[in-house]
């Protein structure tokens, strides 16, 4: 097979981001070679909670959010972290104080006092819910098996997660998510199965990406700000194309976002059909995807 991927592969390839609910048992272990052994076919985008949350007033990274998404065929997005003693958290921030009882950085404590804390909704209240470890959300998503799972992994490892993507067969159920080079060579690396995303702003990056991945599929992931060109672009190198509509906070820009407070949920739908977008992380899942029924 030549280097950028077929149509075909990633046809293939979008039926597992969209519903692992429609596929047939016995065909993913039908498929051979760079054709990932957990694809499905169908067309239907898939729709990704931002921080694995279905609103901004929930806590982020929660598990219990995460189970109630997933009820709707959405995808979950969560932020990794280690705690000083190497276990793997969900976390966004550097520090515990805005999503937790506790303060402070996560890396300067161990499991053993952040295990204790609870998570605040987005509105700064504690809730019941313990910080989760990633093991906990991997436990869950092995019942689970409409749910795909979109890791960030940060300064994380790829290497520390891919065994425990390989214990719980959840490989064919993820998505690492990057953005930068390092990151993402790192993540080639450590699994030919797992799907990996990679950050790309220009002709140039696919480029780079397409070289070093080699025959594999590959995700790429867009700004949606960027120009419809690079969506073409990356439309070409036949790879999944990942984008986001999520409230920039800082800047308080968001195209999409705005778009959709003067349209309503229907300018999810039309920005998926325009950009012909494969997986959008939203921090409006529920809306997005009621868009695309």
């Amino acid at each position: 097979m030549p280097v950028v991927a077929s149509t075909f592969t990633k046809r293939l390839l979008l039926g597992v981001l969209a519903s692992a609910l429609l596929a047939a048992p016995a065909f993913g272990q039908m498929l051979q070679g760079n054709t990932l052994p957990q694809a499905r076919l169908t067309q239907r985008p898939l729709i990704v909670a931002h921080r694995g949350h279905a609103s901004a007033d929930q806590a982020e990274n929660s598990l219990k959010q995460m189970q109630a998404v997933a009820t709707r065929q959405i995808g979950v997005e969560m932020d990794l972290a280690t705690s000083k003693d190497g276990v793997l958290y969900l976390l966004h921030d550097d520090t515990l104080d805005r999503t937790t009882t506790g303060t402070g950085p996560l890396a300067a404590q161990d499991s053993q006092a952040l295990d204790k804390l609870r998570l605040k909704d987005g509105k700064g209240q504690p809730t019941g819910e313990a910080l989760p470890r990633l093991t906990q959300v991997l436990d869950w998503a092995t019942q689970t098996p409409e749910v795909m799972l979109i890791l960030d992994l940060k300064g994380t490892p790829a290497a520390k997660v891919v065994p425990l993507l390989n214990e719980r067969k959840l490989i064919n159920r993820a998505i690492l998510l990057t953005f930068d080079r390092g990151r993402a060579a790192e993540a080639l690396k450590a699994s030919p199965d797992v799907l990996v995303s990679v950050l790309v702003t220009n002709q140039s990056d696919i480029n780079y990406y397409r070289r070093i991945a080699g025959p594999r599929p590959l995700a790429m992931y867009v700004s949606n700000t960027a120009k419809s060109k690079l969506y073409g672009m990356v439309q070409a190198a036949s790879a999944v194309v990942v984008t986001d509509v999520n409230k920039d906070v800082l800047a308080g820009v968001d195209t999409l976002a705005d778009k959709v407070g003067k349209k309503g949920c229907k300018a999810y739908h039309d920005y998926l059909d325009e950009q012909h977008i494969d997986v959008l992380v939203t921090n409006n899942p529920v809306c997005a995807a009621e868009t695309i029924k």
